[in-house]
């Protein structure tokens, strides 16, 4: 990599979290790393019988396999959260809610179905969160990071 691509790359990056940060995003997108991080951070006996459903507002809802699981993460939940927020990098997650549930399996392969559901969606996220942006240009890149984004945290 040259100077100048080197010098491209980090003015991009300042104006991709200023961006960010302007809109509010920032918060949301380092909280969605909770989905990427949980299974490091709660090790592979809770991680095999829990998952984390969604977020928000910092409220972290997590489906475990049997009442028994809920009661034993209830007692483990101080710990938890604070191992996921010095990863996270701040206070984001204040609390977690705990329901017993079916935990889904993990798909490595999606049928065309779902692919094509998982994208729409995934457009229409990116389009109501780049519509206000009134650079054509700016609006288009930001869309391709919140869609490569949106892709990962499927991935995990």
């Amino acid at each position: 990599m040259t100077e100048v691509d080197s010098l491209h790359k980090n003015s991009l990056s300042r104006i991709l979290k200023k961006v960010l940060k302007n809109k509010g995003w920032d918060t949301k997108v380092r909280e969605h790393r909770v989905f990427d991080l949980w299974e490091s951070e709660v090790g592979g006996p809770i991680a095999k019988n829990t998952r984390p459903k969604s977020i928000s507002r910092g409220v972290l809802f997590v489906i475990a396999k049997s009442s028994v699981w809920v009661q034993e993460l209830t007692l483990k939940k101080p710990d938890i959260i604070k191992r996921l927020n010095i990863r996270l990098g701040g206070e984001l997650i204040k609390d977690i809610k705990f329901a017993q549930g079916e935990i889904p399996a993990k798909k490595d392969v999606k049928t065309p179905e779902e692919s094509r559901d998982r994208i729409r969606v995934d457009r229409k996220l990116v389009d109501n969160y780049t519509k206000e942006i009134g650079d054509e240009d700016l609006r288009k890149i930001i869309g391709k990071v919140l869609s490569k984004a949106l892709s990962f945290k499927d991935e995990a």
